[in-house]
């Protein structure tokens, strides 16, 4: 599922953490920092094997998916 359709069916808040880029033109979800985003999440869902991500903790979230095997 793409980004902008989890947006569109999910009632919530959606953010993006995306360290290499610095805007995304979106109404449907902000880009947000790796900080702000676990402060601000029930869900985190890591979708790309960043090597910023890899130096992160796992995130203490309601739910974590990790489709990459990086936070153990």
């Amino acid at each position: 599922m793409h980004s902008r359709q989890l947006a569109r069916i999910h009632e919530g808040l959606v953010v993006a953490v995306e360290p290499n880029i610095r805007e995304i033109v979106n109404e449907e979800f902000s880009l947000t920092s790796f900080g702000e985003a676990i402060e601000a999440v029930d869900i985190a869902v890591l979708l790309v094997d960043h090597k910023e991500f890899k130096e992160e903790k796992t995130p203490r979230t309601t739910y974590v998916v990790d489709t990459k095997g990086i936070w153990k």
